[in-house]
């Protein structure tokens, strides 16, 4: 038996169950805070293709419940309005499947129903396999085998990969397609860097996994389209120099095209390719450089200086320790006369590949980047440059191995700390009022019913809990006018004061 799974492999895991640990109290309590609507959103749809038949929905995101009194009831699926299919089913198409895909075939092959731990030891399992690629993509980067001894530099990135509250937070409670994609970034960086390295372009081996990797990351996320964009440019600056770019840049145009087809095709089955647009459109004029309303120039440019602000504000947050300890190193260098780090080309690449993706995400997707899930990304090349500078320093001898230990150990032991600190356990969010949320728990369980609440809207997560949709008016007018067009019988209004069944019958409102 080699080294790698005598004492590396070992080491890994053992490493990984250690940020596990300090996580439990965080994991399989009751959707709160944080970002975890996404986990509800994932939910929602997993567990209504659990009930209801994923073939049912074309195998598609749906957000609407499974009881008739549910139907043709927008709740945080579609901003237009109008994906939804004849029965009544809203769906959301924001991102691409395959996020949904993934856990849903686990769930169906182990034969249990998708819960909240289940999600979470799924996106787990991810988070262990991000931090091992980043492993040996620090090992690649030094030019040392992955699957041999322990690699220190590549260890010490495994762990502030594994550690940083970015990460311990968002590959673990949170899960959604922004999450998934993470994994696939990871991979794609280490494949594209190996083939670029070693120009192995034509090699059908090195194509297969790229062209795999890349559809996987596309049909989860539009970041992956992003990554395309960058190789595709990369790719077309170098093919001066070298001619087996060409192969590179085939396979992700047919890959981009492919899988671009692919989404287009299979949302249009909803509801038509007209109301896959609109809502595509609809939603980029939301989450895109400025958000929508703005109008003028000034209030343009302040709504991008916000936007930019927030996200600078977020990388501060989630990696200042890291920014702390790579500013000690930068000290250290100018302070030392005869010592300069510099980065190889390989090392330049794998810049390009990794920061340039996520710049362009952040430019092309200005709004949606102030959600701080966006972040979660430069935890690949933060924790790489880390185990990349930890190897140089080693290699001036110019500092001792135990004083750079220390600094690293009590950087990953801060870092926990800051993630408990921004994580703190919370109970279950029953907003918009106690009250209203207490009523509607007791009115949910009348499934012959449509549920209607005066003026607040209800998040994915109490609709969740609920596994019902609810239909927010402003007053009963707009509730019977909802039951007389849909043909149905009876609703519970609530509001702060109580339930108060409503039929069509008893409307004195003419319609």
């Amino acid at each position: 038996m080699s080294d790698f799974y005598k004492k590396t492999l070992p080491l890994l895991l053992i490493t990984f169950l250690i940020s596990v640990a300090v996580r439990l109290p965080n994991i399989n309590r009751p959707l709160a805070h944080h970002h975890e609507f996404c986990t509800g959103v994932t939910l929602t749809v997993l567990q209504n293709w659990w009930d209801g038949g994923i073939k049912n929905y074309g195998y598609n995101p749906v957000m609407t419940w499974q009881q008739p009194t549910d139907k043709f009831i927008n709740n945080n699926a579609c901003t237009t309005g109008k994906i939804l299919d004849k029965n009544g089913n809203f769906y959301y198409v924001s991102h691409p499947p395959l996020a949904y895909y993934l856990p849903y075939a686990v769930f169906t092959l182990i034969h249990k129903r998708p819960t909240v731990l289940g999600l979470q030891v799924f996106n787990l399992f991810c988070h262990f396999l991000s931090a091992f690629f980043v492993y040996i993509i620090v090992g690649l980067l030094c030019i040392k085998r992955g699957r041999s001894r322990v690699f220190y530099p590549a260890f010490v990135s495994y762990c502030v990969y594994l550690f940083n509250p970015a990460t311990l937070w968002f590959q673990s409670n949170v899960y959604m397609s922004d999450m998934l994609v993470q994994l696939f970034f990871v991979i794609l960086n280490y494949i594209t860097l190996k083939m670029i390295m070693r120009e192995k372009f034509n090699v059908p081996k090195y194509l297969f996994w790229y062209a795999i990797i890349l559809g996987a990351m596309c049909y989860t996320s539009w970041l992956g389209f992003i990554f395309a964009g960058v190789v595709m440019v990369y790719s077309t600056w170098k093919l001066q120099f070298v001619g087996g770019f060409k192969s590179l840049i085939l396979t992700t145009f047919l890959v981009m095209m492919g899988v671009s087809f692919l989404i287009i095709y299979q949302y249009s089955q909803i509801n038509g390719f007209a109301a896959y647009w609109s809502e595509m459109t609809t939603r980029y004029s939301i989450r895109g450089v400025v958000p929508i309303g703005r109008a003028g120039f000034f209030a343009n440019v302040g709504g991008v200086l916000i936007n930019i602000k927030t996200v600078l504000f977020n990388y501060v947050l989630h990696y200042n320790l890291i920014y702390l300890w790579l500013t000690g190193v930068f000290l250290f260098v100018m302070s030392r006369k005869k010592t300069n780090f510099v980065f190889t080309r390989n090392g330049y690449r794998f810049i390009i590949l990794s920061g340039f993706t996520i710049l362009f995400m952040h430019i092309i997707f200005l709004e949606y980047s102030h959600q701080d899930f966006t972040i979660l990304y430069g935890s690949l090349g933060l924790s790489v440059i880390v185990g990349i500078l930890f190897h140089k320093i080693l290699f001036t001898r110019r500092v001792r191995p135990r004083w750079i230990n220390v600094s690293l150990i009590a950087m990953c032991c801060l870092m926990v700390v800051e993630y408990w600190l921004m994580n703190r356990t919370f109970e279950k969010h029953t907003e918009p009022t106690n009250n209203t949320f207490v009523y509607l728990q007791q009115a949910a369980l009348d499934n012959n019913a449509v549920l209607f609440v005066e003026n607040q809207k209800l998040d994915v997560i109490e609709t969740y809990y609920l596994h019902r949709n609810v239909l927010s008016v402003a007053n009963k007018n707009e509730a019977y006018q909802f039951l007389t067009t849909h043909h149905i019988n009876t609703g519970n209004y609530i509001t702060n004061a109580g339930i108060e069944k409503l039929t069509p019958t008893n409307s004195t409102t003419p319609f």
